[in-house]
């Protein structure tokens, strides 16, 4: 999680003080605006959650700031949130989720009242849905995931996320995964509001698809995802390849266009002759996973990228897809 503060804005409270507020963006989209007292609460809670944990530094109180006075209490207040961002013990606390959450509906002055969104799926089509204003992303992912009649146990394979098809046909970035600290509503409607919510694979190695093919609906998930990929240049086949894939297509065969695509397709981001991410970017579109205890399933972060596969090596799918497939759909096409 990566935090920054590029600029502070002065405020005038109900009975006309002047106040500071930050302007916190995480992993490079504005999230919230904060005063320094409340993020020293966050400091002090943690540290009370954590008292054998040394925080960082938190910049000392001060009355009457200057204005140059203001601006290094920004910067120090930025370094404060970027090493609070890179220990995993207080990116996963209850309490900076917490704070992250209540702060984007404090910003945006969103009250919990009850809303009409819809959520899409990578062919377009849409799911209306009335939920609160205040529900979080896993809240109404998992409220989809019902609705589409997905197995509890699958739905950890999934997150929501803001897609721009626009920027995705012109090959610029598109996709921000929905947090857990976030407002679906509030972040399409305040932040992007020309993006739609999607619903998509929230994992990198396409060995786990294997997960996913047991049941119809996750597998038809995978595969207008798969189709909607293919056709935004995402993901890259040869010309024979793409023939197969076509020829599969035609007749609705939905696990061998996925299986086919996870064994023979290049990913974008790993063609280094279109202009893929290097190392760096590649490490921050890791993901850690809300659902599960462990890193099984590696999730999407960050800001807004445009190439979500990673790569998993033919023979390691091969040796486990084509062993453990066979048997479950030997009779469904």
């Amino acid at each position: 999680m990566h935090f920054s503060i590029p600029d502070l804005q002065q405020f005038h409270d109900d009975n006309g003080i002047s106040y500071t507020g930050y302007n916190i963006h995480i992993d490079g989209v504005f999230h919230c605006t904060a005063r320094y007292k409340q993020l020293l609460s966050l400091h002090e809670q943690l540290q009370g959650q954590n008292p054998y944990v040394k925080l960082p530094q938190f910049p000392p109180k001060k009355l009457f700031l200057t204005n140059s006075q203001l601006e290094e209490r920004r910067v120090s207040l930025e370094k404060y949130m970027q090493l609070v961002g890179q220990n995993p013990l207080f990116t996963t606390s209850d309490l900076l989720v917490t704070f992250l959450f209540s702060a984007q509906q404090e910003t945006h002055g969103v009250k919990m009242h009850e809303v009409e969104i819809e959520i899409s799926l990578m062919n377009g089509y849409r799911i209306p849905l009335s939920v609160s204003s205040t529900d979080s992303s896993n809240t109404i992912l998992d409220i989809v995931c019902t609705q589409l009649n997905l197995p509890k146990e699958l739905v950890k394979y999934f997150s929501l996320y803001l897609f721009n098809w626009s920027c995705a046909k012109d090959g610029q970035p598109a996709l921000k995964k929905l947090e857990e600290y976030e407002s679906p509503y509030i972040s399409q409607k305040y932040v992007r509001p020309e993006d739609k919510i999607v619903l998509r694979k929230s994992y990198w190695d396409p060995c786990y698809d294997v997960d996913l093919m047991i049941d119809r609906v996750s597998l038809d998930l995978l595969y207008l995802q798969t189709i909607e990929d293919l056709d935004l240049g995402w993901i890259t086949a040869d010309p024979q390849t793409r023939d197969m894939l076509s020829s599969y297509k035609s007749k609705k065969q939905k696990r061998e266009v996925v299986c086919r695509t996870s064994k023979v397709v290049t990913p974008l981001w790993e063609d280094t002759s279109r202009g893929g991410g290097d190392g760096a970017e590649k490490r921050d579109r890791r993901g850690s996973g809300r659902h599960l205890s462990s890193s099984r399933v590696p999730r999407f972060e960050g800001a807004y990228a445009a190439q979500p596969h990673a790569a998993c090596t033919r023979t390691a799918i091969q040796s486990y897809q084509d062993a453990m497939l066979e048997d479950h759909y030997s009779s469904y096409y």
